[in-house]
């Protein structure tokens, strides 16, 4: 009778954590193996490959985008929401839709700032965020490449704006109350959702959330 061992709970739960795609075929006394991201591991080096595969802080970098960056961000846009278009099929609020002339115009808004999200000297996103007088700030919308996504980048990139607005009283953004994952990301940052919603069609409704800082408690 062969018997399980903790580390394979530990890297269990890892993979789960950071959203790899893995599965444990064997696990037992004499035979351990983890597949991560379609390779077969030992449980140990299955482990190792996952928190390779995390981003590291130093490698994200936000570059605030220029008009000269539009066509980039437009494009980056177009891939990252085409999937949840198909899913969803809302033509009229998905940024998947929307004309490059958008993307143009919030460049030059002087109420915008607009920064491709940067991993490893490769663009993979972008982000803007909506200044206002008052202390409030809305995130939207933010979107990181399918290839890129489940590596940490998006909690990285919202560090680096906690810190880069640390003089913020509330943040604000919006999600698709039906992507759960999205819903549970924003819930570990410390968002709370509010009572508002959209219901845009059978198939999908917009929930909002905030965040308040916690220097005001």
């Amino acid at each position: 009778m062969y018997s399980y061992k903790p580390i394979g709970l530990v890297c269990l739960c890892i993979g789960s954590r950071f959203g790899f795609k893995y599965k444990i075929v064997q696990y037992t006394n004499r035979t351990r193996h983890i597949k991560c991201s379609g390779r077969f591991f030992s449980v140990k080096k299955g482990y190792d490959v996952i928190m390779e595969q995390r981003a590291k802080r130093d490698e994200v970098k936000l570059i605030l985008a220029k008009e000269e960056d539009a066509q980039m961000i437009h494009d980056i846009k177009y891939k990252a929401f085409m999937p949840l278009y198909e899913k969803y099929q809302d033509h009229d609020t998905n940024p998947a839709m929307e004309l490059i002339d958008k993307t143009i115009w919030l460049l030059r808004d002087i109420n915008t700032d607009y920064f491709m999200i940067s991993w490893k000297d490769v663009v993979v996103g972008a982000v803007r965020i909506s200044l206002r007088n008052d202390g409030i700030k809305k995130i939207s919308p933010i979107f990181i490449l399918p290839d890129y996504q489940n590596y940490g980048l998006g909690t990285i990139v919202f560090e680096l704006l906690f810190e880069r607005y640390d003089d913020t009283l509330v943040w604000m953004l919006d999600t698709i109350e039906q992507e759960k994952g999205n819903c549970h990301f924003y819930e570990k940052l410390g968002f709370r959702r509010t009572e508002e919603k959209i219901e845009i069609n059978s198939k999908m409704t917009i929930i909002f959330y905030e965040k308040f800082n916690k220097k005001e408690g």
